[in-house]
This record gives structure tokens, C-alpha cells and sequence, in this order.
């Protein structure tokens, strides 16, 4: 299935790109992070990430669906 992904803060730094169009096999938003997870190498455990679909916070089990747009959503700090 074809799914947009947009990343933010470190997982943007990691990425070096801010949303990319990807061909996956993946069932759910976690399998997605998982296989990204191996292209970018991110940094970040994925029990400390926020995802959403088009909008709305979703949990990293919900199942993927055609032409999503997934945002991936690191812990951010500031001061």
C-alpha cells in the first residue's frame, strides 16, 4: 500500500526529510515505524513516540490503511 509519512523534530533531523510518499508492506503504525526505523536509523524508542492519521492521535497497534498520512511525533523539550 502507498502511505504518506511526516516526521517531525529528531525523526525530521534523522530522516533529512520532512515527509516522504513509501510503498509498505506493513499492517500497523508500529510495523510502519519499524521498517523506517531501519532505513533511517532513528534514535528514538519507539515507546516514547506519538503517531497520528490524518489529524487525530492513533496508538502505534492501529491498522494501516491505503493512502493514510501517518505523522510520527517524537517527545519534544524545550525551556
Amino acid at each position: 500500500m502507498q502511505i504518506e509519512v511526516r516526521y517531525f523534530a529528531s525523526l525530521r533531523d534523522a530522516s533529512m526529510m520532512e515527509m516522504e510518499q513509501i510503498k509498505t508492506s506493513a499492517k500497523t503504525v508500529s510495523e510502519l515505524f519499524d521498517e523506517l526505523n531501519a532505513r533511517h536509523t532513528f534514535t528514538i524508542d519507539k515507546k516514547y513516540l506519538r503517531a497520528s492519521r490524518d489529524g487525530a492521535y492513533i496508538e502505534l497497534d492501529t491498522p494501516l490503511n491505503e493512502t493514510d498520512s501517518i505523522t510520527f511525533i517524537p517527545p519534544i523539550s524545550g525551556g
